[in-house]
């Protein structure tokens, strides 16, 4: 286990299931949805109140509910968002900045994670 990696690995050893469905599996119920946010902000650093709205952004990134998102579905809602309404050029520095950070598919935490480290301007995006 890589080091950054370790807090995510807390959580799977924790729920002992197969690693990256049992966060989509916790996203089903209420009970499940506040542990994995605690999971999550101890795992990216976020405050609970912001978590809130990345478990809402995540949820309409992944429409399939597999559990996982790719560095284009990021980009896509990079590329759709108003929020701040950015030039051309930011844009594009920011979907670079995605598709650079995110190399495999990420899971909630994953995306906590990205948030955590992105610049203020893709967090306003």
């Amino acid at each position: 286990i890589e080091s950054d990696e370790l807090p995510r690995s807390a959580s799977t050893l924790f729920w002992l299931n197969n690693p990256w469905p049992a966060s989509a599996k916790l996203l089903r119920d209420d009970v499940g949805q506040e542990r994995l946010k605690h999971a999550a902000a101890a795992a990216s650093g976020v405050p609970l109140d912001i978590l809130n709205t990345l478990f809402e952004v995540y949820h309409c990134i992944d429409q399939d509910m597999s559990g996982q998102i790719s560095a284009d579905e990021i980009a896509r809602l990079i590329s759709k968002s108003t929020s701040g309404i950015h030039s051309d050029d930011e844009v594009e520095q920011m979907v670079s900045w995605v598709k650079e950070s995110v190399v495999t598919q990420i899971d909630i935490l994953g995306f906590c994670r990205l948030y955590a480290n992105s610049s203020p301007m893709i967090k306003q995006a």
